[in-house]
């Protein structure tokens, strides 16, 4: 479960960095995406913020898990 928490967390870190379209930019006619709501309402700056923030969190959540409940 950790594994995929941190997949997760590196896919939006990663892609924002990289500029992936669909996490970095993604299209305002995607109603029932997340990321195309949030970039529609806050606009590019903080959807940058947010991915690499909520990245950044679950790959330290995921690492933290991993350590402190199970290996």
């Amino acid at each position: 479960m950790f594994i995929i928490i941190f997949l997760i967390g590196l896919l939006l870190f990663v892609g924002q960095i990289a500029g992936w379209k669909i996490i970095a930019d993604p299209p305002e006619n995607l109603g029932f995406y997340s990321h195309s709501v949030l970039n529609k309402l806050f606009g590019k700056k903080f959807l940058k913020f947010f991915n690499i923030l909520l990245g950044t969190l679950l790959m330290i959540l995921a690492v933290w898990g991993y350590v402190s409940i199970g290996n």
